[in-house]
């Protein structure tokens, strides 16, 4: 059975901290240079100094990211900054938003401690493929730290929704935080060069001032982030009840819950029972709005890469459709490429946007069947038609000469879910080519989990992401 249990946790002490929303930030593995200097100005206890610590050109084995950030975090214990839960609680995590621009959404979930689980247990199943970096990463900061400071997204299903009910309860209190989140630019506005693709044609109505991006798509309206303790005994043994019996999705998080599941491996015997558990933010997939997005691939660092060349060899399989426009309808030929790409989701199609190109481009797979039948070998039963999975071999192996392996080295692929960062970083000339893609479906999402297949990594960005520094989670009784 799954085991998910209520804990103490470490959070803000809101006695010491006026705005504790100013001390929160995004998980580690979205925060971009820019927007992890913007955490570190916004307030001098923001969480990001221990989820993801500077590194600095004179770091050794004894100074660098990990050790200042158990510095910190032992630092702020001192000083009260960080107080500790005097018993143990669910912590019942709300954030509302919009998506798509307009429509008000919900998500409502819980953060509890999950005992870990080996996959072949199928107690816990994941979809994505993880990279030896981010894991060696995540485990140096655990062993310096001995903490957790960000929840995995996870969900489970349940049509009956029993525990939203005990959620609901909950909520009815005043909450210990409630905070508005406004993103942060994802570039540094020093780094966002003026596009090779400007000319005289343009107008001030291209410059963004709008608060749009440069394909016209309004950027992400702020998301309010609210948290709540669910402490009562009943409402816990209740919650804990319903959650044995259920398998748990790793939503996003999969190279934290390996670090975790290796560390526990690797010090068998040297670490206590508090090590057998990693922090999950839970939600009932058949209860509340999930929102997945894409991760868009943008190439650069390719040697001869010509734009002609490759689509005569996407002509191979795709229906090749042109978005064409003069420097002045950019903005408006990019939203409408978007828009007809959406209305395609589920027929197998992806925008591309080269650099050096007045045109953005639509690739329709030609014949469905005789595509599976060439990918049958390369991937599990079902996969076949995943644009993700076409796009890796029709396009980027086949057409590109790319191979998984080198995808997976990352010196020549960067991910977004922001199509309208893609589209800027190819016009500036910072990127040769970028590819946008649909959403993955959730089904087949919870088919690759079940049927033991792992998706692509970068397959899907589950949105708004749950925030860091809500609560963190003390392991206790490890030795190295």
């Amino acid at each position: 059975m799954n085991d998910v249990k209520p804990f103490r946790a470490l959070f803000y002490n809101s006695e010491k901290i006026d705005r504790i929303g100013d001390c929160l930030s995004q998980p580690y593995d979205v925060i971009t240079p820019a927007q992890q200097d913007a955490y570190y100005k916004k307030h001098e206890y923001n969480v990001v100094r221990l989820v993801l610590n500077r590194i600095r050109p004179e770091d050794t084995a004894s100074d660098n990211r990990y050790t200042r950030a158990r510095d910190f975090l032992n630092q702020w214990r001192r000083q009260g900054v960080l107080t500790r839960s005097s018993r143990e609680t669910y912590w019942v995590y709300q954030q509302d938003y919009e998506y798509p621009v307009g429509r008000s959404r919900r998500l409502r979930g819980f953060i509890g401690l999950s005992r870990l689980q080996d996959y072949a247990s199928k107690l816990i199943l994941p979809h994505e493929k993880v990279m030896p970096g981010p894991i060696e990463d995540r485990m140096n900061l655990a062993q310096a730290t001995g903490a957790q400071f960000e929840a995995i997204w996870a969900f489970y299903r349940d049509k009956r929704d029993t525990i939203g009910a005990v959620l609901e309860r909950s909520a009815e209190q005043a909450p210990l935080i409630d905070h508005r989140e406004v993103p942060l630019p994802a570039l540094d506005p020093e780094e966002q060069h003026v596009s090779e693709q400007n000319t005289p044609e343009q107008n001030s109505s291209e410059q963004n001032t709008s608060g749009q991006g440069p394909s016209g798509v309004r950027t992400a309206p702020p998301t309010r982030h609210r948290l709540w303790q669910c402490a009562d005994p009943d409402d816990c043994r209740a919650i804990r009840r319903e959650m044995a019996d259920r398998p748990i999705y790793i939503a996003d998080g999969h190279h934290r819950y390996q670090t975790m599941l290796t560390l526990r491996d690797r010090h068998a015997g040297g670490a206590g029972e508090a090590w057998n558990y990693i922090m999950m933010f839970l939600v009932n997939a058949d209860g509340e709005d999930m929102t997945i997005l894409p991760y868009h691939r943008l190439l650069h660092n390719l040697t001869g890469f010509r734009w002609q060349s490759l689509r005569r060899e996407l002509d191979r399989y795709f229906e090749v459709r042109e978005f064409s426009f003069t420097g002045a309808q950019r903005r408006e030929t990019a939203a409408r490429w978007l828009a007809a790409l959406d209305e395609l989701r589920g027929s197998h199609a992806m925008g591309v946007a080269p650099h050096g190109q007045s045109a953005c481009y639509l690739l329709v797979l030609k014949d469905a069947q005789a595509y599976s039948r060439l990918a049958a070998d390369t991937f599990g039963a079902g996969q076949h038609l995943l644009d993700v999975n076409i796009l890796n071999y029709l396009v980027l192996d086949k057409s590109m000469g790319i191979t998984d392996r080198q995808m997976a080295l990352e010196n020549c692929v960067e991910y977004t879910q922001d199509a309208d960062e893609a589209l800027e970083r190819v016009w500036s000339g910072e990127m040769q080519i970028a590819f946008i893609l649909n959403a993955t479906a959730l089904s087949d999402i919870v088919n690759a989990s079940e049927a033991g297949e792992v998706l692509p990594r970068k397959s899907s960005f589950f949105y708004p992401k749950p925030v860091s520094g809500l609560v963190i989670y003390e392991m206790e009784g490890f030795t190295t």
